[in-house]
């Protein structure tokens, strides 16, 4: 049998709104219906708990780890965030065996802080950045329980290892309070990386470190570098209140650990390094490769302090003269300016009528340097500005 609804009959005594109305009454229904949804995607989502495994959060958290493979539970959290979403580390130690890559938008926020929250990364395991616009904000960072090459399960080629424990692929990207180690296996701590085969644009830019640290490591603190022959430009990067200290003391990646390498195998254009601090490196402080294009470059209140811990070289294999060892600032060539920065133990080594510096000090204390007999260094000629203006300096580089 088929039971049909039965239409109710229209009540001819009961108003009803004039046509004309209408099409005014639907078009207040879309409008509160278009609000209602923009309050609902104005709302951010919930950010997601992942709790370590010596943490007092468990019972609170989405993701619980265990200790073992923490990345799997941190990635999972990662992969279910929403875009712009957020995961939240709570305090304690996450180990984790291998590598985490947030989405683009995500951020990654530890909920101690570096004092208390820490990643702990081994065999081969990295914090890499290769979407647009993540944040990462309040953790420490470990890398290093001896990287090898997986597929010989050897040390490394360290000549072809361009690797940091965080590496910032792409545009965008913001590290907020992340400080951070590693042993000599690896390239650096903090690597910021143009490499083509991750990141297709032709400019790696707006990238920015502030109150992050580098400390005690067996490698380079802060590095830029780029991957090929093209698309090697580094853009808009800032650094504020940031501190490499004591790199290359636990071991060495190679002889020219730096605190901060703007400039390895990249160009560098409009770098803003603020309130920085480079103390007891291995080489330089602040550092630039000579070949590198350097343009727009400013420091501002920075601070060099005893770096060059490692012996006084006998003679240096790339031609520089004896005075460049362990330079607080070493900026060969390009555009770069230095403003209210100082060199303590230290000096600065610049090679352009191009590198200024303004209310800038310098002060070198005694080496012991050994007995070394030496050719005579190739003249150098004054840059036409740097004999009229005390604050250029002369050229450096052996002509």
């Amino acid at each position: 049998m088929t039971t049909r609804l039965r239409q109710k009959a229209s009540d001819p005594s009961r108003p009803r709104p004039p046509a004309a109305d209408l099409p005014v009454v639907l078009l207040v229904g879309v409008v509160v219906g278009l609000l209602l949804v923009q309050g609902v995607a104005a709302t951010p989502a919930a950010p997601i708990v992942v709790a370590a495994s010596d943490s007092s959060a468990a019972a609170d958290a989405h993701y619980v780890c265990d200790g073992l493979d923490d990345q799997v539970e941190i990635q999972a959290a990662l992969d279910a965030l929403p875009p712009g979403g957020t995961v939240v580390l709570s305090d304690g130690t996450f180990n984790c065996s291998g590598s985490l890559i947030p989405a683009a938008g995500a951020t990654l926020l530890g909920q101690g802080g570096p004092e208390n929250t820490s990643l702990e990364f081994s065999r081969n395991g990295l914090l890499n950045v290769s979407e647009e616009s993540v944040t990462l904000d309040g953790f420490h960072i470990r890398g290093g329980s001896g990287y090898v090459n997986a597929s010989t399960d050897t040390t490394l080629d360290l000549t072809r290892w361009h690797g940091g424990v965080l590496t910032v692929y792409a545009s965008h990207a913001r590290v907020y309070n992340v400080t951070g180690t590693a042993d000599a296996s690896i390239q650096a701590v903090f690597l910021l990386l143009h490499n083509p085969n991750v990141y297709a644009p032709p400019v790696l830019e707006d990238v920015e470190f502030a109150d992050c640290r580098a400390a005690d490591t067996g490698t380079y603190g802060f590095l830029h570098n780029a991957w090929g022959t093209e698309n090697t430009t580094i853009k808009n990067v800032r650094y504020v209140n940031c501190s490499a200290i004591n790199c290359g003391s636990n071991g060495a990646f190679n002889q020219w650990v730096t605190g901060f390498n703007f400039a390895e195998l990249n160009d560098i254009e409009g770098l803003r390094v603020a309130d920085c601090l480079a103390e007891g490196n291995l080489e330089s402080g602040f550092h630039f490769e000579w070949d590198s294009e350097k343009r727009d470059c400013v420091f501002t209140d920075c601070v060099s302090r005893n770096n060059g811990r490692k012996p006084y070289p006998d003679d240096y294999l790339v031609g520089d003269p004896p005075d460049f060892f362990g330079a607080g600032f070493y900026l060969p060539g390009g555009e770069v300016a230095l403003v209210n920065c100082r060199a303590e133990g230290g000096t600065v080594r610049s090679g352009s009528s191009s590198s200024t510096r303004r209310a800038c000090s310098s002060t070198t204390a005694p080496r012991a340097r050994p007995a070394v007999t030496r050719p005579p260094a190739p003249p150098r000629n004054p840059s036409p500005t740097a004999s009229s203006n005390p604050c250029l300096s002369r050229r450096a580089r052996p002509s």
